[in-house]
């Protein structure tokens, strides 16, 4: 049986002139998932695994496709794309950013991202993925 329940939270007075919101997905079933997915032309960071591993197999977009890692921050989408989850359960935690946040945030040109993603050492948080591994719960 599939079951997926949804979290949105607003960010906290520090961030929120950055981020939109933090959504929140959490999968107890043990399917395989294909989630499709329209351009929002916003940029926003990624954590999302199944043990510890990436949850999603791959993400395709009519101009190819990708294998994230649990860690990810992504540009503003232009194509629609499909996420295929592994099978099992997962937990994906996204920052919604404003459309300037990339910059602000980590000094990157939102335009070199448009439709791709970039690892945690490619924006200086390489141990960011460890730090979020380990939080016990959505507030860590």
């Amino acid at each position: 049986m599939r079951s997926i329940k949804f979290k949105i939270l607003p960010p906290p007075a520090i961030l929120r002139n950055d981020v939109e919101c933090f959504r929140i997905a959490e999968y107890t079933g043990d399917a395989e998932l294909a989630v499709k997915v329209s351009p929002d032309a916003v940029p926003g960071i990624v954590i999302q695994h199944n043990d510890g591993r990436s949850a999603i197999e791959s993400i395709v977009t009519p101009s190819g496709s990708t294998c994230p890692p649990t860690l990810f921050l992504y540009g503003p989408g232009i194509e629609p794309s499909v996420m295929h989850y592994n099978r099992g359960p997962y937990t994906t935690t996204q920052v919604v950013l404003k459309p300037h946040g990339l910059k602000t945030l980590f000094g990157i040109n939102a335009s070199v991202l448009s439709n791709n993603l970039a690892e945690p050492t490619e924006f200086s948080a390489g141990q960011l993925n460890d730090q979020l591994m380990e939080a016990h719960n959505d507030q860590e």
